[in-house]
């Protein structure tokens, strides 16, 4: 009983932000500002998939921003994962070691006010096997070749309906990172590597 009860509080007190970057440190400067100002951030790691480490200045700067936006009482951890590949693959790896269950993936190029992510967060807690996101999508049926292909954002917004969302801004469980990590079969971490 007690085992259920510490994997409900783990599952709603608070969630990791995963940052995706790629060569925009502006960017990525103005987006851990931001969000390190949000509630129920815990930590923020930072997926770098460039062949040099960040620079000291850079991460000298980010750590600033996250200390001087920290809440009294809290302390938000920031992180850099370290990547020897430019891969989407990256932004699924397995983390270990997270104190909360909810992941928020988001771009570096992509901001929400916080009271819109604390929502998400809140929708995200009521059924948390899900995928809660503000980037959705469509597939469309190919009817001469019964294949699927992928719908730019106009599709939902032409039809008012979706039927996936992007790990461009979403919350998902961590066990999914795992999932995608070690239990997907490898030719598909390929060919998103190969396709992007």
């Amino acid at each position: 009983m007690l085992s259920t009860f510490v994997k409900w509080w783990l599952c709603r007190k608070g969630y990791t932000i995963l940052i995706n970057t790629w060569k925009r440190n502006e960017l990525l400067l103005e987006s851990v500002l931001h969000y390190s100002k949000c509630d129920g951030v815990d930590s923020i790691h930072v997926i770098w998939s460039e062949a040099e480490p960040p620079s000291d200045s850079l991460y000298d700067a980010l750590s600033e921003a996250v200390d001087s936006n920290s809440k009294i009482g809290s302390n938000v951890d920031l992180i850099f994962d370290l990547n020897d590949e430019d891969s989407l693959n990256n932004r699924f790896q397995e983390i270990k070691d997270l104190n909360f269950d909810a992941i928020f993936s988001i771009d570096d190029d992509v901001i929400f006010p916080c009271k819109s992510v604390e929502f998400a967060f809140t929708v995200w807690k009521s059924a948390p096997e899900t995928m809660v996101g503000f980037v959705p999508r469509m597939l469309w049926l190919d009817t001469n070749s019964e294949h699927y292909f992928y719908g730019e954002w106009w599709s939902v917004w032409w039809t008012g309906t979706y039927d996936m969302v992007l790990s461009k801004a979403a919350f998902f469980h961590k066990k999914y990172l795992h999932l995608y990590s070690n239990q997907m079969p490898q030719y598909i971490r390929n060919y998103v590597t190969k396709n992007r």
